[in-house]
């Protein structure tokens, strides 16, 4: 008992190197900020993904029957290719490509202007509720 207690003492006294801030923001709403986090961390409910099992429907894009997963949505749909269009634009006047990566993780100054326009193309594409 004695060395259990030695043991747990010595966590107790410890300090942690790195502390949790608060959560990032990327738009003025939580619906929103919380579909860009699940994209970001890959724990969304799309139907190719996790949503099949969770919530049992068909994986396919109701459209062009390709499976709706993030790269799918964000990327390649031709459904949404006029929404996609702004999002697009905003990684290339900050130099970057448009890949999955950098609409998810922009760096440096583009960091506000991508997430603005990814919150705008979630919104246009009416996709939060399924995310």
């Amino acid at each position: 008992m004695d060395e259990w207690n030695l043991r747990t003492d010595n966590l107790s006294s410890r300090r942690h190197a790195k502390t949790l801030g608060p959560p990032d923001r990327f738009s003025a709403s939580i619906v929103l900020d919380r579909a860009i986090t699940r994209l970001r961390m890959g724990t969304t409910l799309l139907p190719g993904g996790a949503g099949k099992y969770v919530l049992g429907i068909d994986p396919a894009c109701s459209r062009c029957q390709e499976p709706l997963t993030a790269p799918h949505m964000l990327l390649h749909c031709p459904y949404h290719k006029a929404q996609r269009d702004h999002l697009e634009a905003a990684l290339h006047s900050h130099g970057l490509v448009f890949n999955l990566s950098n609409v998810l993780d922009p760096k440096g100054a583009a960091r506000g202007p991508v997430f603005s326009a990814l919150a705008k193309y979630l919104l246009d594409c009416q996709l939060t509720d399924k995310i």
